[in-house]
């Protein structure tokens, strides 16, 4: 496996790092919310349904370097929406979606054509702000139903 990191570019390193990290720490996710919380250990195995997907970056970046620091931030910006989904808005999965950010941020090479790293960026962000209107929306229901 180091000779295949060795080949790889550093930024595309990288990613196959973060994505590895991740396809590791998934399986210890229910354990976390086990620990801490103590119910909601069943809905936490939902989370497992991804590190497929997070796997199969690794095996991209040895085909399509570019498309492996792609993959990362979608794949992580799917999840954090799946997550949302799963937990609630009040467990507070949104805040991968600055992770996300910072990931495609930090992808960028110049020599393989960092012009598609905007409408990667632009996911995670427009999922965030969907997310925190719709809350506002809600809240906003929420007292106006309440005031006589």
């Amino acid at each position: 496996m180091s000779e295949e990191l060795e080949q790889l570019e550093p930024i595309t390193q990288a990613t196959v790092t973060v994505a590895w990290v991740i396809v590791f720490n998934k399986p210890f996710y229910p354990v976390y919310v086990w620990s801490l919380v103590g119910s909601g250990v069943t809905a936490s195995f939902g989370t497992l349904l991804s590190a497929p997907l997070f796997l199969a970056i690794t095996f991209l970046a040895r085909r399509s370097p570019f498309a492996a620091r792609i993959a990362l931030p979608l794949i992580g910006t799917f999840d954090t929406l799946f997550e949302t989904k799963l937990f609630g808005s009040a467990s507070g999965t949104e805040l991968y979606f600055a992770a996300c950010i910072m990931l495609v941020a930090l992808s960028k090479h110049t020599k393989s054509g960092g012009s598609a790293q905007w409408p990667c960026l632009s996911l995670p962000s427009s999922c965030s702000r969907a997310i925190s209107s719709v809350r506002r929306y809600i809240s906003g229901l929420h007292r106006t139903s309440r005031s006589p």
